[in-house]
């Protein structure tokens, strides 16, 4: 029922981690347990006044292409829309942003100086791809629509596609703000893995925030150039403090993230139709990159090209969230051998 309820799937990593303690007759109910169990109340409270639309489960063609990163002291990205995104202001200009990690943070974060921090990178670029989802739902809207990620950390990617992890760190909390942003804003996320060398649109917002604004937008302009201007979007205080929350694993009010974004005001040219287009045959299964020592058979996942329309900045092929089905034969199954009558005895 998780891939029906949206939201359920990011609140079971404070329950797994409970099922694994050692006692065999009952359950901690921590406060993870207790908080996890809040969010289930709320989500049977919700359901009959905000049902599940299929929009919101299967993967369409992405109306934003979003870059992410962060460093020791910020993180960044970039929100690209296509040519059917609508915007919630006057353009549908690509959108650069960032946010500065707090003191308190940056001084538990794990280095060579610091090795008995208790946050790590991952855990940092994590809260870019949490805020990078809302920097796409608080500027355009994707309500009932797919927006892709694109990110050179890999447990940032499985964790954003599992929901979950057996573990009371900051990856849990932060999971739960995802799961319930995801709900509120009703878009389908889906992520993949790039080089390094190839998410270098990303490093100057995470690695540069002591630039002012025009200089950032300086440098956007002239080395990825669009063909609208590139806006800069600074992340609320109240998403700042939510996932600094996460990120000390404390608990926080589901209010910090229910924010709704204002009401899409910008109508484009009359032009092509720009509802929603649904991939040949969506792939039931989530994306899986594939490395050289996979074992799985060629036939269990399959890729197909992103398709890129000429952005100077872009210098990979995007991995899509599904993939094309083979065509199926026309007989299922082995053929069963016509029957030899007898007529002789």
């Amino acid at each position: 029922m998780a891939v029906a309820l949206l939201g359920a799937r990011g609140l079971f990593s404070q329950m797994q981690l409970a099922l694994r303690t050692d006692s065999k007759h009952r359950i901690n109910p921590s406060k993870g347990v207790r908080a996890a169990l809040d969010d289930f109340r709320y989500l049977h409270k919700d359901i009959a006044n905000r049902p599940t639309r299929l929009q919101e489960i299967v993967p369409l063609d992405p109306v934003a292409e979003k870059y992410h990163d962060a460093s020791g002291f910020a993180c960044g990205g970039v929100v690209i829309p296509n040519n059917t995104a609508r915007s919630r202001n006057d353009e549908c200009s690509p959108i650069v942003w960032r946010a500065s990690f707090p003191e308190a943070i940056q001084k538990r974060l794990v280095s060579s100086q610091n090795p008995n921090g208790d946050i790590n990178n991952s855990d940092l670029e994590l809260v870019a791809g949490i805020m990078s989802n809302d920097a796409a739902a608080q500027n355009f809207d994707i309500q009932e629509r797919t927006v892709y990620s694109n990110t050179d950390n890999t447990p940032t990617m499985f964790w954003m596609r599992k929901g979950s992890t057996t573990t009371g760190k900051a990856p849990a909390f932060l999971l739960r703000a995802q799961a319930l942003h995801q709900r509120f804003h009703r878009y389908v996320h889906r992520i993949d893995y790039i080089k390094g060398e190839h998410n270098d649109i990303s490093d100057i917002p995470s690695r540069k925030p002591h630039w002012s604004d025009e200089e950032l937008l300086t440098y956007f302009n002239l080395h990825y150039p669009q063909s609208l201007p590139w806006k800069i979007w600074t992340p609320p205080p109240e998403m700042m403090s939510c996932m600094t929350s996460c990120l000390l694993r404390k608990t926080f009010p589901r209010e910090s993230l229910l924010r709704q974004p204002k009401a899409s005001s910008f109508i484009g040219a009359i032009g092509s139709n720009s509802a929603a287009a649904y991939p040949s045959i969506p792939f039931s299964k989530p994306a899986k990159t594939r490395f050289s020592y996979s074992k799985s058979m060629p036939e269990d996942t399959k890729r197909v090209p992103y398709p890129i329309s000429g952005r100077p900045y872009v210098r990979h092929q995007s991995k899509m969230p599904y993939g094309l089905l083979a065509k199926r034969a026309s007989v299922w199954g082995p053929k069963t051998p016509e029957p030899v009558w007898c007529t002789q005895f």
